[in-house]
């Protein structure tokens, strides 16, 4: 099973080769350093909530579309 942070560095990898841009080219365009975004996507690193809103606005895909594939069992607790 993924992890939370696998499946959000697999969607935000797959939306960015969707696009067509770099790791340098997503970095400018949202605004944050690229050794965060690499550390993201490479499972590196915790991201905040306002860095993926910024990713998210620069891919131009909803927040929503990050956490795609998350699946969390309603009744196990995350600890």
């Amino acid at each position: 099973m993924e992890t939370i942070h696998q499946t959000i560095a697999k969607n935000i990898l797959a939306f960015r080769k969707e696009t067509g841009l770099s790791q340098l080219a997503l970095a400018t365009s949202a605004e944050i350093d690229l050794k965060t975004l690499h550390a993201i996507e490479h499972t590196n690193a915790n991201a905040r909530l306002n860095t993926l809103e910024k990713i998210a606005c620069a891919l131009h895909v909803p927040i929503a579309r990050l956490f795609e594939g998350i699946s969390i069992h309603p009744l196990r607790w995350i600890c």
